[in-house]
Order: C-alpha cells, then sequence, then structure tokens
C-alpha cells in the first residue's frame, strides 16, 4: 500500500520485506528522476523556441513556425502508480511460476501414489492457488473500481 498526492508518495515501512522496500525505491527514483530530467529538457527546449520566436517577430521574419511533437509526460501520482501497479504484477507473476513449478511434481506424485503426504501436499498448493486467486481478483476489483470513479481521476 502507497499513499500518493501529486507530488509525494508515502511508503509504509511494515509488511514489506526490506529487499522489496529497496527494489520499490529504487524503481522509483529511477523513473521519477528520469521523469524530472525529461520535463527539465522539455522546459529548456520550450523557452529556446520562445526565445527565437522573439528573435524571429524582431527581425520581422515571417516564416512558418514548426509545431514541436511533445512526448507525453504523465503526471507524479500516474507515474507512481504504474510503477507501484508494475511491482504489484511482477509479484503476482513471480508467486504464479512459483506455485506452477511446485504443482507439477506434486501432481505428478500424485499420479504415482496416492498417500496422506502427497494428498496433503496437493491440498496446500490448492488452498496457495486459491489465495493468490483471491489476491489478483481483489486488486482487479479495485482497478476497476478506480477506473469507472471519475471523481479519482
Amino acid at each position: 500500500r502507497l499513499i500518493i498526492t501529486t507530488d509525494e508518495v508515502f511508503i509504509p515501512l511494515f509488511g514489506l520485506p526490506p529487499e522489496t522496500l529497496s527494489d520499490l525505491i529504487k524503481e522509483l527514483e529511477y523513473v521519477l528522476s528520469r521523469r524530472h530530467g525529461i520535463l527539465n529538457r522539455l522546459h529548456e527546449e520550450r523557452e529556446a523556441k520562445d526565445l527565437f520566436c522573439l528573435k524571429k517577430m524582431n527581425s520581422n521574419d515571417s516564416a512558418d513556425e514548426e509545431e514541436d511533437e511533445e512526448e507525453e509526460i504523465l503526471p507524479f501520482e500516474l507515474r507512481v502508480f504504474e510503477v507501484a501497479l508494475g511491482r504489484v504484477v511482477a509479484n503476482f507473476k513471480n508467486e504464479i511460476v512459483d506455485l506452477d513449478e511446485r504443482c507439477h511434481p506434486a501432481l505428478e506424485a500424485l499420479t504415482q501414489r496416492v498417500d496422506k503426504v502427497t494428498l496433503d501436499h496437493v491440498r496446500l498448493l490448492k488452498n496457495k492457488h486459491s489465495t493468490l486467486t483471491k489476491k489478483v481478483e481483489a486488486v482487479v476489483e479495485e482497478l476497476e473500481r478506480i477506473m469507472d470513479d471519475d471523481d479519482d481521476m
């Protein structure tokens, strides 16, 4: 969970392993510093273009003005949300791959022999699958709620 404002992001220090928290912070720093650099470059280009236009007007040059196609820059809060959502999706993907790698041998063992230990292992994996499915559904529902709520935009 993150608290995202128009110019700040608050990251609670509880609930995340230190390496995950560190990776998230590094990714946010990278993306936001890159965004800041692009914004600075666009601002400098705009100032140079304005200065050029002033010189053109002073010299009575009537050449057509070229339109700059500016790269669309997402607002701060959407860029942070994009990074956070990317991390959530990557974590889900890692959990799915891990669960898949553990399920195949368990199901193969179940086809070889049916005993209490094998059945318990498969039941445990099924419970993990159900938990993961509920987490994914919760994220999807929240995203749908955000997309449907025009006040949040």
